[in-house]
C-alpha cells in the first residue's frame, strides 16, 4: 500500500481552528463607583433662586434670588462680598411675596443690570452693590437684558423692547409688540430679534431705532425661550 500523505506543515494533522466570524467577548472590567459629589459650600438668599449666577471674574460672582436680593460672593469658598436689596423702587401690584428677581445680571463697565418684577431695570455697582440708577416701564421684567455697544436692551412684560444707556436714558422704546416680551432679546447684526407671550409672534426691530423691521407668527402659541440667531436666520420655539 502506499504510505499516508503528511499533512502540509502549516495545518499539522492535530490542529483545530475557529471560524473567522466567531464572536469573541471582551474581558470583563471591575466595576467601580462613581465618585459622591461633595457640596463646596451653600449659600442662601432668602427665597428660591431661578436665575443663573453670572460670574464676573475668578473671584467675584453675582446671584440674584425672590427675596429681592443680588449677592456678590466668590465662587471658590462662597464667602459674600457684598448685599444689595432691589425689587421696591417700581409698581409693587406684581411683586408676589415670594417673587422679585428671577433674571440673571448682565454686566458691563463696572455695573451689573437686573430687572425685577416691581417693573423696573437696575444699575448695581459692581463694586460695593450700590445702586446707581433704576429705569422704570410698565410692567415686570423677568430675563436678563443684553449689551449692545454699552447700552441695555431688555424687554418686559408691558409689551415692549426699550434700549437705554449706560446713565439710565432712554434711546429708544419699541411699539407695542401686542403680547408680554418674557425672553431674553438677541441680537442679530443690525436687528434685535424679541419673542412674544401673547400671540407668540417674533420681532426684529432696528438695533438703532427700535423701529419694526419685520413680524413673523407661525402658531400664534407662546415663545417663552430667547431666540437663536445662527447666520442670515434666527431659531425658535413656541409651546404648540
Amino acid at each position: 500500500e502506499p504510505a499516508a500523505l503528511a499533512a502540509p506543515a502549516e495545518f499539522p494533522a492535530s490542529a483545530t481552528s475557529a471560524p473567522a466570524s466567531a464572536p469573541t467577548r471582551p474581558a470583563k472590567r471591575p466595576k467601580t463607583a462613581a465618585p459622591a459629589a461633595a457640596v463646596a459650600w451653600t449659600l442662601r438668599l432668602g427665597a428660591c433662586v431661578d436665575a443663573a449666577a453670572c460670574l464676573l471674574d475668578e473671584s467675584r460672582g453675582l446671584a440674584c434670588s425672590h427675596a429681592k436680593q443680588v449677592a456678590c460672593f466668590d465662587p471658590a469658598t462662597g464667602a459674600v462680598r457684598w448685599t444689595a436689596r432691589i425689587g421696591d423702587a417700581g409698581d409693587q401690584s406684581d411683586v408676589l411675596e415670594d417673587a422679585s428677581i428671577e433674571a440673571t445680571c448682565v454686566v458691563s463697565k463696572g455695573l451689573a443690570f437686573v430687572g425685577s418684577y416691581d417693573g423696573c431695570l437696575y444699575a448695581i455697582s459692581t463694586e460695593d452693590g450700590s445702586v446707581k440708577w433704576t429705569y422704570r416701564c410698565g410692567g415686570p421684567i423677568k430675563r436678563a437684558a443684553v449689551i449692545v455697544d454699552g447700552d441695555v436692551v431688555f424687554g418686559a412684560h408691558d409689551r415692549r423692547v426699550r434700549r437705554v444707556d449706560a446713565d439710565g436714558a432712554l434711546v429708544w422704546a419699541s411699539d407695542d409688540l401686542r403680547g408680554a416680551v418674557y425672553a431674553s432679546p438677541v441680537v442679530a447684526g443690525s436687528v434685535v430679534v424679541a419673542a412674544t407671550t401673547g400671540g407668540g409672534a417674533a420681532h426684529g426691530l432696528d438695533v438703532s431705532t427700535g423701529a419694526t423691521v419685520w413680524r413673523y407668527r407661525a402658531t400664534r402659541a407662546p415663545i417663552f425661550a430667547r431666540p437663536t440667531a445662527a447666520g442670515d436666520a434666527v431659531v425658535f420655539g413656541d409651546v404648540a
